[in-house]
């Protein structure tokens, strides 16, 4: 992985805010996994849980890889 965990995870935060906003599940899913890929180094648990909420999204896509 390239770039600073620091700076990507308000990006992803708002990622996360705005598919929540929108009611995307294909792009939670995408912020969820990105935001457990930058907390492995920090936060075990935190990282777990949310892979975990990425790993319940994809599977209700039907293999749906883009946004609507």
């Amino acid at each position: 992985m390239i770039g600073s965990t620091v700076e990507a995870e308000p990006l992803r935060r708002s990622l996360l805010d705005t598919a929540e906003n929108l009611d995307e599940l294909w792009l939670a899913g995408y912020a969820f996994l990105g935001l457990g890929w930058i907390s492995t180094h920090d936060n075990f648990l935190e990282a777990g849980q949310l892979l975990d909420q990425a790993a319940v999204i994809f599977p209700q896509l039907d293999n749906r890889w883009v946004c609507r």
